[in-house]
């Protein structure tokens, strides 16, 4: 699995920290990939440390946008758990990259992700719900080569001149408030 992103509260890499201790129970070798940085880094690195999950969880920084493809070329899973989000720029690269996604329902994810169709949405936050999707998916080759499939279809819709547009009109909306 993998997760790209700042790592600030609201993006729930805790609980995703979390459910790696509780998915290593039946897969021991299962690699959760943070690429980013920010304020939590510490918190999550001494969380994952306690968690007995130093050889698991693995934070790489920043990385290239070359280093990141790289890294979903061989994970199975990109997840985000946020509770807030525009146009999430991170799911549409993950797609973009053929890498099934787990998200949040929350209206910029619900504006890509169709759950069971090209990626699960989950509750924010919400620990079973998230080992169940994650579950879900880890576990079926055949959903994560139609979850790639659907995944790449649908970023065709989404050309980098329209969420540009999009995160301008969202970002003028915020600044006339």
């Amino acid at each position: 699995m993998v997760y790209a992103g700042r790592l600030v509260p609201w993006k729930g890499v805790a609980m995703l920290i979390k459910a790696v201790k509780e998915l290593k129970k039946n897969q021991p070798n299962i690699i959760f990939e943070i690429l980013g940085d920010g304020p939590e880094e510490a918190k999550l690195k001494e969380l994952a440390g306690n968690l007995g999950l130093s050889e698991n969880v693995i934070f790489r920084g920043r990385v290239s946008e070359e280093d990141s493809h790289k890294i979903f070329s061989r994970s199975t899973a990109f997840v985000l758990n946020t509770n807030y989000e525009g146009l999430p720029h991170s799911v549409l690269n993950a797609m973009r990259s053929g890498l099934p996604v787990i998200t949040t329902l929350i209206d910029g994810n619900l504006e890509i992700i169709r759950d069971g169709v090209n990626g699960l949405l989950a509750p924010y936050n919400k620990l079973e719900d998230w080992l169940i999707a994650i579950n879900k998916l880890l576990n079926n080759q055949e959903l994560q080569q139609e979850f790639s499939r659907n995944g790449l279809e649908t970023v065709k819709n989404f050309k980098w001149s329209d969420v540009v547009e999009k995160t301008s009109v969202l970002i003028s909306g915020f600044a006339k408030k």
